[in-house]
């Protein structure tokens, strides 16, 4: 839980200050860039820590109860790297 809690000081931080500082205001803006309630992506632990029907269960209770937050564990992303360096050619 500590992790989702740092993910919102710092998506409310970032609307806040970060996107408005000079320099990345006007990077932001030659770039035509504007951020709206940005998503945050919370990477933790491995499915296979999830090994019986329980933590599942609790576990995909958990990430589906978010909004604005996308809950994935470290082999999950590294699957969707490998799918996005495998089929960019």
């Amino acid at each position: 839980m500590a992790g989702y809690t740092q993910l919102l000081v710092n998506r409310r931080q970032w609307e806040g200050e970060g996107s408005r500082t000079e320099s990345n205001a006007e990077a932001l803006a030659h770039d035509q860039i504007y951020t709206i309630y940005p998503k945050c992506i919370l990477v933790i632990g491995n499915t296979a820590q999830l090994d019986n029907r329980e933590k599942r269960q609790s576990f995909e209770a958990f990430r589906r109860n978010f909004t604005g937050l996308e809950v994935i564990t470290f082999d999950e992303l590294l699957g969707r790297a490998r799918f996005i360096v495998d089929y960019s050619d």
